[in-house]
């Protein structure tokens, strides 16, 4: 009976997580479908261009990257998955967007949640985007410096 019960309580707590996810992820991403519609995204931005520069990465990686750190890994990753079922994006490009972006994700709701707790917000961020742009630039120049390596655009 008390085995019932831990599953009850372990299926009933994953519900209700998946209900909570839901009640954020779906109309952050109707947001972003409204923010692709009428544009408001090229207004925003700018602020990634500066690291795809340096990244040497496409245009059509501005995108992603900047859901990524704006609103975190989980809408990153099914931003970075449309993007690269419509065939816009290299799969070099997709590869060091997950590697940048599994380091420093949700700048904005992480470095919220971490200064409520009493971190220094600017130190936090200067230092993850410090590290991801340093990884990132490390795997770039190792992994793709064979041409070999080098993927062309996914379709499909």
């Amino acid at each position: 009976m008390e085995a019932f019960l831990i599953l009850w309580d372990g299926l009933w707590a994953s519900f209700a997580a998946v209900i909570q996810i839901g009640i954020i992820a779906i109309p952050v991403m109707v947001i972003i479908e409204f923010a692709k519609e009428y544009h408001w995204i090229e207004k925003i931005t700018f602020l990634t261009k500066p690291i795809t520069k340096l990244l040497n990465l496409s245009e059509h990686a501005i995108f992603p990257l900047t859901v990524g750190l704006t609103f975190g890994l989980i809408l990153g990753a099914g931003v970075l998955i449309q993007t690269a079922r419509e065939g816009n994006i290299s799969l070099r490009d997709l590869f060091l967007l997950n590697v940048f972006l599994s380091i420093c994700h949700g700048v904005v709701e992480e470095t919220m949640l971490f200064v409520a707790i009493g971190v220094n917000g600017l130190i936090l961020v200067t230092l993850r985007l410090f590290l991801a742009l340093l990884v990132t630039l490390v795997v770039a120049r190792v992994f793709y410096r064979n041409p070999v390596n080098q993927p062309q655009v996914i379709r499909g």
